[in-house]
């Protein structure tokens, strides 16, 4: 979650600024946190919150979302393992795609876990705490672990799929939003 913003900062200063209409979304709990808040800001992210994300993506920003969150963040798989996929999709995300007629396109990273290593340590009672508070506290650190930020130098591949095309539908209250949510959960899927 911190190396996406950074990425599209740099490549937004090398590729005639590709990123500049990209806002990558954030739990809304960093944004409670004073220095924390500050540097998200700094990164260009914006509040994972319904309100937030409309707005964006009505003034014609694309908008990333890691839909893993906090969960994501604390179930990192061990390193024997090729991949886990924690995330499955939140009926909010695909909810707010049909509401706005936003496509989806599927990313996903490989090399991330090798990049930092996470500690096991108290993890049942952080999972008890993001499932009360939805705040993750992840024990985690990359090359230094005075510095946990700075990532291992690790190759990292980012993998994305076919954009899956939405329909607008404006109005939640109809059996038509519903179904389009149903059948694009069955697509993402």
């Amino acid at each position: 979650s911190v190396l996406m913003p950074q990425l599209s900062l740099f490549g937004s200063k090398l590729h005639d600024y590709i990123f500049e209409k990209t806002r990558f979304a954030a739990a809304s709990a960093v944004f409670w946190l004073p220095f924390v808040r500050d540097m998200y800001l700094a990164l260009g992210c914006i509040e994972a919150s319904r309100r937030t994300l409309t707005a964006a993506l009505t003034k014609g920003f694309s908008v990333a979302i890691m839909p893993g969150g906090e969960l994501e963040q604390l179930l990192v798989c061990p390193p024997e393992l090729e991949y886990e996929d924690v995330v499955t999709p939140r009926p909010g995300l695909l909810k707010l795609a049909v509401s706005q007629g936003a496509p989806i396109i599927p990313a996903f990273a490989f090399g991330e876990r090798r990049a930092y290593t996470s500690s096991t340590m108290l993890l049942s009672l952080r999972l008890r705490w993001v499932r009360k508070y939805r705040i993750g506290i992840p024990f985690a650190w990359g090359r230094f672990p005075w510095f946990p930020f700075v990532p291992r130098q690790e190759p990292i591949a980012i993998v994305l799929g076919k954009p899956l095309l939405v329909e607008k539908v404006a109005d939640p209250s109809t059996p038509q939003f519903d179904a389009a949510v149903s059948a694009l959960r069955q697509r993402y899927e």
